[in-house]
């Protein structure tokens, strides 16, 4: 997962790096040199401020019709697999300059299959205010962009799985859709803050989607894979599920992060 700031500058090639980058994959982290109370207006061309509050409506409008929808039979559950997922979107490894990789697709996945479009607008909001602070606008981008991306991939799981079948069976036909549900995730990502990031540095979208999200795809497909069994885990045997599924994403991070601190060294 890739994390983006949307308003720094960037030279041909290159765009500026920034610490402590946010760990979800749409969150923006400001620049080292810049206020976190300043005025966004003097900070964002108009476009852009015109794109994350549009961005941001829209995600309203996904949470105010998806949420009520929600089966009340597992509220627990779902608070349960939430808050695993909020904790996911945390676990970020900072890769190069300002980009990070996080599992929390993981958690989004999970949410997915076993709670559709309703527990994605749910949760979606919390995991993306989790990740910190910063400019507000950014915040509001981020609240935006992973309702809007979430709740479309559940959507398109929910109804390939109503084709599968009730619940989740161990069916051959799920990995399709959660590789399929992978490319959803992928696009709107790369497309929601590619076009953040070219309107607030006025780089062109080629560039930015060959530096920052072109080697992203294997990532996605893997933390997807994950999702699913996290998700059959629980359909299957319950909260013992969840806890067998947990440890794969985190060894994932854990291998990431040796694997850039020692490339970081070796550098």
């Amino acid at each position: 997962m890739l994390n983006e700031p949307i308003d720094a500058p960037a030279p041909a090639g290159n765009l500026t790096s920034a610490p402590d980058a946010p760990a979800y994959p749409n969150v923006v982290p400001l620049r080292p040199d810049e206020p976190a109370d300043g005025d966004y207006r003097e900070r964002l061309p108009r476009p852009a401020v015109a794109y994350v509050l549009s961005v941001f409506a829209i995600g309203l409008v996904c949470v105010a019709y998806f949420a009520h929808q929600l089966d009340t039979s597992d509220v627990a559950g779902l608070a349960v697999v939430g808050m695993l997922a909020i904790a996911f979107g945390r676990m970020g490894v900072p890769i190069y300059g300002d980009t990070s990789v996080s599992v929390g697709m993981v958690g989004d996945f999970a949410i997915a299959f076993l709670f559709g479009p309703a527990g994605a607008a749910i949760v979606s909001p919390f995991a993306a205010l989790s990740t910190g602070g910063g400019a507000w606008y950014k915040r509001l981008f981020n609240v935006g962009s992973v309702v809007i991306i979430n709740v479309a991939m559940a959507l398109m799981v929910r109804e390939l799985v109503h084709i599968v079948g009730p619940g989740l069976p161990a069916n051959a036909w799920l990995i399709p859709i959660a590789l399929g549900a992978v490319v959803v995730y992928y696009l709107m990502n790369i497309a929601l803050v590619t076009v953040a990031v070219s309107l607030s540095t006025k780089t062109s979208l080629l560039v930015v989607w060959r530096e920052k999200f072109e080697w992203l795809l294997p990532h996605y497909a893997v933390f997807g894979m994950l999702g699913l069994a996290l998700a059959v885990a629980y359909d299957g045997i319950g909260y013992f599920g969840l806890l067998a599924f947990v440890a794969p994403p985190l060894m994932m991070r854990f291998s990431i992060k040796q694997y850039v601190e020692k490339t970081a060294q070796n550098v």
